[in-house]
């Protein structure tokens, strides 16, 4: 299957390669936008990055993230090609595991090491489902 190839009938598209044939499923991404908003501001608003600058950068690219994974998102649901699928699940991947390994840290208190092998360990577990 080429890159460029139609990916069909799923969701709402049925067997609709039209561009809005998903309209729910797209325009819903608009909340992944809104959520990233929101968290930002929430981030500026309480977050003392002097605190914890490494903790801080991270929770910034998580909050960025979210805007990655809606603009995947809304790529797939309006393209549907075999690269826009993995523009959709690729981010949504990342960004698990990015929080696995955060959450390790910061909730766990593991070490930078562990938390690492937890998130490499998942991932490989993921592989096999």
């Amino acid at each position: 299957m080429g890159a460029w190839e139609q990916v069909g009938c799923y969701c709402e598209r049925g067997l609709d390669p039209g561009f809005w044939a998903e309209p729910l499923n797209a325009t819903s991404n608009i909340a992944f936008l809104a959520a990233s908003l929101m968290a930002y501001a929430d981030y500026r608003a309480r977050a003392q990055p002097q605190a914890d600058p490494p903790a801080a950068r991270f929770l910034l690219f998580l909050i960025l993230w979210v805007m990655v994974i809606g603009a995947g998102s809304f790529v797939f649901h309006t393209l549907a090609t075999v690269w826009a699928r993995l523009a959709d699940v690729i981010p949504i991947a990342i960004f698990v595991l990015a929080y696995l390994f955060f959450a390790a840290r910061r909730f766990l208190r593991l070490g930078t090491q562990l938390s690492l092998i937890l998130a490499l360990v998942v991932a490989a577990g993921s592989q096999l489902l």
